[in-house]
């Protein structure tokens, strides 16, 4: 009932999301914040709309989040029909060039295939929780606990993939015009703030977990479950700020083999591998333990990448000598 309305006005998305990344790239990261900031009123103000007072239930949501992304993809693309534009549209532009699509799908690659991934390894975990839940229900308990413990994941890893978008404009740009010092500069600003963020998330998750559950439900069997899990999970979660923004980096400068790897290792070289190992040994806890592990095998990767990568290139210790 949701996806029949919400499927078919994604090209709305498509196109807001998108234009919304070539407006920040091309100088306007302002409008592009207010894009999505009036996209997501929008969509909320409608929803209590169309689903109280008009009692339209989960159709209207769908509704409001269809208007949503109209209201926000025709915003976006005002902006591009001006002349005052930095980057608008022309007759000529239309003319597909092979050389560009090839370039853009080599950088898009990356972030695709992290997603991809993540649904693999989502399906993954909830077979493993059926797999090693003693009883259907600590599976189910598991299954919801994995929800909220991503949920409350999610608020710290969508301002780390904020700043680490945010820094790919200006990387990219500076790489571009051999300006290494100013490279080297946001990099390691981008990086900075990433671990702050993580290490907030990750000290609340040690010093208040039962609390942070409680946010999510009142079930005292969910919250017995889901607190000690919390604190396993998160265990490697205050480094993986570094190892996001180190392969939004890669893909800004347009290395997108080794943004694609990095994206890949977490899930599929470390984190798959170790739901299939190691709850054959710890049973439930087992998959809550593969989490910090694959991810503190994905940090010291993507430190050893970028400590290489930074000294070949001359830049690492004198940028002087890249330009």
């Amino acid at each position: 009932e949701y996806l029949q309305i919400v499927i078919p006005a994604n090209i709305f998305s498509t196109l807001s999301f998108g234009y919304n990344s070539v407006m920040r790239a091309s100088g306007y990261p302002r409008k592009a914040m207010t894009t999505m900031i009036i996209g997501a009123l929008t969509n909320v103000v409608l929803d209590y709309v169309f689903i109280y007072p008009l009692d339209m239930g989960i159709r209207g949501a769908a509704i409001a989040t269809a208007i949503s992304m109209m209201v926000c993809s025709s915003y976006v693309l005002a902006h591009f029909f001006r002349r005052d534009s930095v980057v608008r549209f022309r007759r000529s532009a239309f003319k597909l060039s092979l050389p560009a699509i090839g370039g853009i799908t080599a950088i898009g690659v990356a972030p695709f295939a992290m997603q991809l991934t993540g649904s693999l390894v989502n399906v993954i975990m909830n077979r493993s929780f059926v797999a090693y839940g003693d009883t259907p229900e600590t599976t189910d308990l598991a299954i919801g606990a994995f929800g909220i413990i991503n949920s409350y994941a999610m608020l710290f890893f969508m301002i780390i993939m904020g700043v680490a978008q945010g820094m790919q404009p200006i990387v990219g740009f500076n790489y571009g015009a051999q300006d290494m010092e100013r490279v080297k500069t946001t990099y390691r600003y981008s990086c900075t703030v990433n671990l702050l963020v993580s290490i907030v998330g990750f000290t609340l998750a040690m010093l208040m977990p039962r609390a942070i559950v409680g946010m999510f439900t009142s079930s005292k069997p969910m919250v017995d479950l889901c607190a000690p899990a919390l604190r396993i999970t998160l265990a490697g979660f205050s480094l993986l700020g570094f190892q996001i923004t180190t392969t939004q980096f890669f893909q800004s400068i347009g290395l997108s083999r080794k943004a694609i790897f990095l994206s890949l290792t977490r899930q599929i070289l470390f984190l798959i591998p170790c739901l299939l190992i190691i709850p054959r040994f710890l049973g439930l806890n087992g998959v809550w333990w593969s989490l910090p592990i694959s991810d503190m095998a994905s940090v010291i990767l993507a430190f050893f990448m970028i400590t290489i990568h930074m000294k070949r290139i001359g830049y690492a210790e004198k940028p002087a000598a890249a330009e």
